[in-house]
């Protein structure tokens, strides 16, 4: 699941992560080997308990009543679409604000929509973003909402800005794997399909396919090229989900979403477009040594069919947050006393967690690496 929770996305966006270390993706067995991302063994002990700053901003000339959707694009660099949303109804109206200070400061951007039904607000950059309304698509800016560009549908140019070359585009009956700088689909390895891609910024691409055996596909070449690396069995439910997720720093995981439990406490198989929510723990691998390892999350009692997400937290830890709270997967699930409990949790491009609890108007900033960060709540008013 993405880190835009509790909104309706009008477009599927291809997985951008930060950052996977560069890697030879051979066609034939006469190639190097690739360089593969390793684990961090030498990390530091957990912190006894962690470092949480409450910051509550009201922010000046938002009416009473209205709603803050909070994204940010790394530690610094927020915005805030503050909307009118009744409970038996779309959102309505829309004011929008800046910040380059981690969330202390607020400054007002003009929205060229701002009557649009749905309004709705996605950030790519530090200085780029979009707004998109039902009724008249899409205003697009890369000078931080200073000013704007209209478009039915996001140009490719405006996507390749975001510093990935490549990503999906959507026509009416497939999902095709493009590149931005050519405009031409990426060449894929058979068996697979673009629509599950994840692109780093340096431009490596990864494919996962799980339906006649599990193996994922890399290519850093724009598809030239593809290493296919096994996935090796591991005990748990059927999965319907499987996609790579990578670090800033470089470290690679492989994450498996299950079926539901049953009542009977078997798999229960999803049904097309419905939501992803409540399907208990994901079965995890790790990139180590150029092939995926199993890491069952140990030293944590799942509760099954409620709602757990995970992020790659750098120094070969991944973030887990479920209704136990935040904790972190190091030889075995580590809980942090006094971490904020998070209803889900995601990683910007500089490492920074982002994470949202079911409060409108509230959003948590974990900055640091590893296990070793210093959280801020803030909630705007």
């Amino acid at each position: 699941m993405n880190r835009r929770t509790g909104r309706a996305r009008p477009l599927l966006l291809l997985c951008l992560v930060a950052g996977l270390a560069a890697a030879c993706s051979p066609g034939d067995p006469a190639a190097p080997a690739p360089a593969t991302s390793a684990p961090v063994t030498d990390r530091s002990a957990p912190p006894a308990r962690a470092v949480v700053t409450e910051r509550t901003v009201r922010v000046a000339g938002v009416p009473q009543g209205y709603q803050a959707f909070i994204e940010f694009a790394d530690a610094r660099h927020g915005y805030a679409l503050f909307s009118d949303c009744p409970t038996n109804g779309p959102c309505r109206g829309g004011l929008l604000f800046a910040s380059a200070d981690g969330g202390a400061t607020w400054q007002p951007r003009p929205v060229p929509d701002r009557d649009g039904h749905n309004l709705q607000l996605y950030v790519d950059g530090p200085q780029q973003l979009s707004l998109w309304s039902e009724t008249n698509g899409y205003h697009l800016s890369r000078d931080g909402g200073r000013t704007y560009t209209f478009a039915r549908e996001v140009p490719r140019d405006h996507r390749a800005a975001t510093g990935v070359p490549f990503g999906v585009e959507y026509t009416s009956t497939e999902a095709v794997l493009t590149d931005y700088r050519t405009g031409k689909p990426v060449p894929l390895p058979d068996g697979y399909q673009g629509g599950g891609a994840t692109v780093t910024r340096d431009g490596t691409i990864w494919l996962t396919r799980f339906d006649k055996g599990r193996e994922t596909a890399r290519s850093t070449d724009g598809g030239v090229t593809w290493q296919r690396l096994a996935v090796p069995e591991q005990p748990g439910r059927q999965l319907f989900a499987l996609f790579v997720r990578v670090s800033p720093t470089g470290d690679a995981w492989l994450i498996g979403e299950q079926d539901p439990m049953s009542s009977l406490g078997g798999g229960t198989s999803l049904l097309g477009g419905s939501v992803l929510k409540g399907t208990g723990l994901p079965l995890v691998w790790q990139l180590t040594g150029g092939a995926w390892r199993p890491r069952p999350i140990e030293g944590i009692r799942e509760q099954p069919n409620h709602p757990y997400s995970v992020a790659p937290a750098g120094s070969g830890l991944l973030a887990i947050a479920g209704p136990e709270g935040v904790g972190y997967l190091a030889d075995r699930y580590v809980a942090v006393p006094g971490t904020p409990r998070l209803d889900w949790i995601g990683v910007l491009p500089d490492g920074t967690l982002f994470g949202r609890q079911n409060v409108p108007g509230r959003i948590h900033l974990g900055r640091g690496d590893g296990w070793q960060r210093e959280w801020v709540e803030l909630t705007l008013m």
